[in-house]
C-alpha cells in the first residue's frame, strides 16, 4: 500500500505526508520483526521507536528551494541537484519537499538514515562522525577522532610513516578513501533495505508497494547484493540470516559483520 492507493489527494500535502510516514513506519517495523525472527537480538533496535517521533520529519516547501540551499553549501554537484529528500547530520531530522510527500521510498530511505543517526547518538558518538566511518577506518588500521578526522596517531600511520611528509600523505590517503567508501557503503545498504520493504506485509495486513520508478538505484543495490552473496558463500549463511544482518547494519550503522565481505 502507498499513499496513492489510500486515495489521499496531493492537494493536501501535509495529510499525504502523515499517511506516508505511517506506512513507512509500518514498513520499518516489519523489517525489524523480520530481523528479530532471523536471529538478531531485539536490543539492537532499542532506538527504532524514536525514528518516527513527532519532530523527526519535516515537510519542506518546493524541492527547488532545498536544492538551491544544498548548492550554496556544496556547490552545483550532481548529488545536490538530484537530492529528493535528506537527513541532517546535526539534528538527524528528515526533510522532505512537498513534491515527495507521497513517496514511501524517500521517507523510508531517509528514516533508515535517521535510525542509524539515532544509534550513533545512543553510542555517544559526535555528530561529526558515524559508526560506519569508524568501523571502515578500523578496516584500514586507522582510527577516527571525535571531530571525524583521521587520527594522525593511528597505530598504522605511526608504524608506516618514516617522516612528516609520509605521515601527511597517509593521512590524506585515508581521508580521501573514507570520504569515498563511507557514503558508498552507507547508501548501498540503506537503499537495499529500502527496496527490501517492497512487498512486505505489515502486522496490520497491509502490503507495502513502492512506486516502480523508485525500484532503481542499480549501482547501490548491486553493491549490496554482492556483499550478500559473499556473506552467504563464505559464511555458509541462509539468505534470511544475511538479509537480517543487512537490515540491522542499515538501521544501526553497525557493519562489523559486513566488513570482511566489502
Amino acid at each position: 500500500m502507498d499513499t496513492k492507493e489510500a486515495g489521499i489527494p496531493k492537494e493536501n500535502p501535509h495529510e499525504v505526508f502523515r499517511q506516508t510516514m505511517e506506512i513507512s513506519k509500518q514498513a520499518m517495523y516489519a523489517l525489524v520483526d523480520f530481523s528479530i525472527q532471523n536471529g538478531v537480538p531485539p536490543q539492537q533496535f532499542s532506538h527504532i521507536s524514536r525514528v518516527f517521533e513527532e519532530d523527526g520529519h519535516v515537510l519542506l516547501p518546493p524541492i527547488e528551494n532545498m536544492r538551491a540551499a544544498l548548492v550554496k553549501v556544496h556547490g552545483p554537484t550532481d548529488r545536490a541537484m538530484r537530492t529528493r529528500a535528506l537527513t541532517t547530520r546535526k539534528t538527524g531530522q528528515v526533510f522532505v519537499p512537498e513534491e515527495q510527500a507521497d513517496s514511501v521510498h524517500d521517507v523510508l530511505h531517509e528514516s533508515t538514515h535517521r535510525a542509524a543517526w539515532l544509534k550513533d547518538r545512543e553510542l555517544g558518538l559526535s555528530i561529526n562522525t558515524t559508526n560506519i566511518a569508524i568501523q571502515l577506518a578500523s578496516r584500514f588500521g586507522v582510527t577516527i577522532t571525535a571531530d571525524g578526522k583521521v587520527d594522525p596517531n593511528s597505530d598504522y600511520i605511526k608504524r608506516m610513516a618514516q617522516n612528516e611528509e609520509e605521515r601527511e600523505n597517509l593521512i590524506q590517503f585515508f581521508t580521501e578513501t573514507l570520504k569515498a567508501e563511507t557514503p558508498k557503503v552507507t547508501e548501498a545498504i540503506t537503499e537495499w533495505v529500502t527496496q527490501k520493504a517492497n512487498g512486505v506485509v505489515t502486522k496490520e495486513g497491509k502490503k507495502i508497494i513502492l512506486a516502480e520508478e523508485d525500484m532503481a538505484y542499480d549501482d547501490e543495490v548491486r553493491y549490496a547484493n554482492e556483499i550478500r552473496v559473499r556473506m552467504m558463500q563464505q559464511n555458509g549463511l541462509t539468505q534470511e540470516t544475511v538479509d537480517a544482518k543487512l537490515i540491522t547494519a542499515a538501521l544501526t550503522g553497525d557493519i562489523n559483520e559486513l566488513i570482511p565481505h566489502l
